[in-house]
């Protein structure tokens, strides 16, 4: 888990979920980890989700994802 911490830090985090509404103490990584599946798997995410993302560096707007967005989910699901 701590290299999900060191990608992408808290401080990041907030600052790109700022002006959102997930609900009351939303899990931020969780989620980007659920957006990057989807991303992943040729799903749609909303609009938000999505804009997340790509402003986190994690996809591209066009291609799919990153590898640091690779890297981050991978790690995200490693046991």
């Amino acid at each position: 888990m701590k290299e999900l911490h060191d990608q992408i830090t808290d401080e990041q985090l907030v600052k790109a979920f700022i002006n959102t509404n997930y609900g009351d103490n939303p899990d931020f990584r969780s989620i980007i980890k659920g957006a990057l599946m989807k991303q992943a798997c040729g799903y749609h995410n909303g609009h938000t989700s999505q804009c997340i993302i790509v402003e986190l560096g994690l996809c591209t707007k066009k291609s799919g994802l990153t590898r640091k967005g690779k890297n981050y989910l991978y790690r995200a699901f490693e046991n």
